[in-house]
């Protein structure tokens, strides 16, 4: 019998036989907090709504959790810090000497709350499983809201109801097309994305399309239509300098796939396309009809312009403050039940200070987005085109929004302080507080 050969070992195979079960258990571990990070992110984008006021701000429990498991708070930045200490002073501010609104204390405190949540997130380390979390439960959310709006309007096809513009009210709605937005862009730009969906990001694509269409809503498609043409401004704009097979290949199979996607739709839901036909083009193809919608205060048209003006003559009047965080109940006017815009709103509720702030947030951010997360620098982009005629980030799903990606660009102020500190202390600079 051949006795047996004993085999060398090398120390790379057995160090790699100690760590494979690390491997796994690190991959398992970062596994599961994704998981019950997109449950959590999934549960705060669902739009909930008591007496047509957003409440759902289910999001600011996990900084709360957070702090109270590691006992302390991130330092989120000194612009941030500026901020919060301005919006504080504006309320505190507004409610010393706007008493002619003493009797809405209640409302403007819950206001203040609501609108400070969107600096929670910077307050604690946002790392990569939330960011992913984040990305897919913008996706997952999106898709439920596009399959029960398409639910809801074939079902009512289907009980043989009369269907006109009348399904803008029955399915229709202005609180969720930014959300569908940045999904549109996170599956068809961000790898992680697109890895994790594979082959479905296809139909997850047109799905997404078709929810923007049964929005009824005229600010999604202009939203979509801006960011992808300043998209293809950007990716394209010197194509035709460096014109090549290539390059023209990718623009006919582009424009290919968006006539296959807008036929397929077509012949799902033609309603849709007739509502956009005549509500959106069909305006502004008329010179005198736009003219005439803008002017009277009785269409939507006219209601924003009309809205407009009241704040700005309001916040002249009060120029440091604004409302106050009261927003429309500062007018006591049944035309004024929203801003229906996103910039208006923040200038109403903050006054002229802290609109200048919220606009260096807002730049904060894209910088940081353009640098790190392209499909989120394009969302967000259809965002800000979006809030152009309607709330955003004021709503309780887009206060999440806005408050993760505050929480981002907090969190990339904070990796290059202590980049800067790490070379610091390896020029000598600095003494090592290992």
């Amino acid at each position: 019998m051949r006795p047996s050969v004993g085999t060398v070992e090398s120390p790379l195979t057995a160090g790699l036989r100690r760590f494979l079960p690390v491997i796994r258990r690190t991959s398992l571990l970062r596994f599961c907090k994704i998981l019950a990070l997109t449950v959590l992110f999934v549960f705060a984008l669902f739009p909930v709504s008591i007496g047509g006021v957003a409440v759902n701000y289910i999001f600011v429990l996990l900084p709360v959790v957070v702090a109270l498991m590691h006992g302390r708070l991130r330092n989120p930045g000194e612009m941030l810090l500026l901020a919060i200490a301005v919006y504080a002073a504006v309320f505190f501010i507004a409610s010393l000497y706007q008493y002619e609104f003493a009797s809405d204390s209640a409302r403007r405190f819950a206001s203040f709350a609501i609108f400070m949540s969107v600096f929670s997130y910077a307050f604690m380390t946002i790392d990569e499983p939330k960011i992913v979390a984040f990305k897919t439960a913008l996706v997952v959310m999106s898709c439920y809201l596009s399959l029960s709006a398409a639910y809801s309007l074939l079902t009512l096809a289907s009980t043989n109801a009369v269907l006109g513009f009348e399904a803008k009210n029955l399915v229709g709605t202005q609180r969720v097309g930014y959300i569908y937005l940045f999904a549109f862009w996170l599956v068809y730009l961000d790898r992680q994305q697109r890895e994790f969906w594979g082959i479905a990001r296809y139909p997850i694509l047109v799905l997404l399309a078709g929810g923007l269409l049964l929005t009824f809503s005229r600010s999604s498609v202009v939203a979509l239509l801006a960011s992808a043409g300043l998209f293809a401004l950007a990716r394209q704009g010197g194509w035709l300098k460096r014109l090549d097979v290539r390059s023209v290949a990718n623009a006919v199979m582009t424009v290919a796939g968006v006539a296959i996607v807008a036929a397929l739709l077509y012949q799902v839901f033609p309603l849709a396309f007739r509502f956009f036909s005549v509500r959106l083009f069909g305006l502004f193809a008329d010179q005198d009809q736009l003219i005439t919608a803008l002017v009277d205060p009785g269409t939507s048209e006219g209601t924003r312009l009309y809205i407009a003006f009241e704040i700005l003559e309001f916040v002249v009047r009060n120029p440091v403050t604004g409302s106050g965080y009261l927003g429309p109940w500062a007018l006591r006017d049944e035309l004024f039940g929203s801003a229906h815009n996103q910039y208006l709103d923040v200038l109403f509720r903050t006054g002229p200070a802290g609109f200048i702030l919220y606009v260096g947030m807002l730049i904060a951010i894209m910088r940081h987005l353009k640098r790190s997360q392209e499909a989120l620098y394009w969302g967000m982009v259809a965002a800000l085109v979006y809030g152009l005629f309607h709330e955003t980030f004021k709503e309780s799903q887009g206060a999440f929004i806005f408050a993760v990606l505050v929480g981002m660009a907090a969190q990339a102020w904070r990796d290059r302080r202590d980049a800067r500190r790490r070379r610091a202390e390896a020029v000598g600079t600095l003494p090592s507080t290992a």
